[in-house]
């Protein structure tokens, strides 16, 4: 239902982007304590039908999806709120993918890849991504590239910081310095 309503909104000529943020905050929350098998991409399946016509509001609940895996006001168990963390990990390809094939068949506007990065760093930041895995993603090229984009920069640079203090002496940080 809730997903639905954050649909319909996406029909409408100009999207109120508090309330597309509070509703993505609801289905994060809810989420994660139904902690359903696979409900990322039962999520990410229903709004497909928005990919093209509202990347903005998939983007921003793919953002506060880890966010709230560790909001302490969402009361639950630390094993569910544990379990929901691995599947988000568990999930990181498949996310990470759809970013990709966003830059690649949408040729999305300036707001549209600020709004991946933020979304990377959220992702890197919170969630224990397996290093062999983000050392060798082709989304690295797409926060080293973005550095040369003014409009970019300042989402494309926390992204980096991110990674480097996350992944500080490691072959993510070596990539990036050598093989960008």
């Amino acid at each position: 239902m809730i997903i639905q309503q954050l649909i319909n909104i996406s029909q409408e000529a100009t999207i109120d982007k508090a309330f597309g943020k509070r509703l993505c905050l609801a289905i994060a929350a809810l989420a994660l304590q139904l902690n359903q098998t696979g409900i990322i991409r039962d999520i990410l399946n229903s709004l497909n039908a928005i990919v093209n016509t509202a990347p903005l509001l998939i983007l921003e609940l793919l953002s506060v999806l880890p966010e709230e895996c560790f909001d302490k006001r969402v009361y639950i168990s630390a094993d569910i709120r544990n379990l929901f963390a691995k599947q988000l990990v568990e999930s990181t390809p498949e996310i990470f993918h759809f970013l990709l094939t966003l830059l690649d068949t949408l040729q999305p506007q300036t707001s549209t890849k600020n709004q991946i990065l933020i979304c990377l760093g959220r992702w890197i930041e919170t969630l224990d991504i397996p290093e062999d895995f983000l050392s060798t993603h082709h989304i690295c090229h797409f926060i080293i590239n973005s550095l040369s984009n003014r409009e970019l920069f300042e989402e494309a640079v926390e992204a980096l910081i991110v990674m480097i203090r996350k992944y500080s002496r490691s072959k993510v940080t070596y990539n990036l310095l050598y093989t960008t």
